[in-house]
């Protein structure tokens, strides 16, 4: 393959990869939206968010996979999952004002216009409550009864281990995260 490439331009080799393997990034979307919407129904979430992830990666416009729909027959739920991830990773990336440009520049291709508008008027906000907050102990806080303890190993510079639920020192690690050598030693 190296060597095919070197016969190429550099100019022109991304055009030769995508002519060798085109339809695996198509293959790959079906996959992971046939996986997520499986995963979905068994952990027995609701029936429309399994079906937002099956149509995670249709397009307004139907030129999308893995079943080519359009407009509203696309499930609601995946037309806001298409703008909130499009919106947090281009913010991360290129800012929060390039993030409203460039989903304003996909509204009526790739992405539901309704839902593009509403986000140019109250996107700016929301990301900027997002930056704001730490994620992990969010999520972990919204987990319904009975809790379960999410030990994430952070090892501070004194050498004790957060938890990110409650952000109590503890001793430092043993058990099963810690290697027989680290538990002897």
């Amino acid at each position: 393959m190296a060597g095919i490439l070197n016969l190429v331009s550099p100019a022109r080799r991304p055009r030769v990869l995508l002519g060798l393997f085109g339809d695996w990034g198509e293959l790959a979307n079906h996959a992971i939206c046939e996986v997520g919407a499986e995963m979905a129904t068994r952990l027995g979430v609701d029936k429309a968010v399994g079906q937002g992830l099956y149509q995670i990666f249709e397009r307004w416009d139907g030129k999308g996979v893995p079943q080519k729909l359009a407009g509203e027959d696309i499930a609601l739920t995946a037309r806001f999952a298409q703008v909130a991830t499009l919106a947090v990773a281009l913010d991360r990336v290129a800012g929060t004002e390039a993030a409203v440009a460039l989903i304003s520049e996909r509204s009526g291709g790739m992405l539901d216009p309704s839902i593009v508008s509403t986000f140019a008027q109250y996107g700016p906000a929301l990301l900027a409550e997002i930056d704001a907050i730490d994620v992990l102990p969010a999520i972990l806080a919204t987990e319904p009864e009975p809790h379960r303890t999410a030990w994430v190993k952070r090892i501070s510079f004194t050498g004790t281990v957060t938890t990110p639920t409650t952000g109590h020192p503890m001793p430092s690690p043993s058990g099963p995260f810690v290697s027989r050598e680290r538990q002897r030693g």
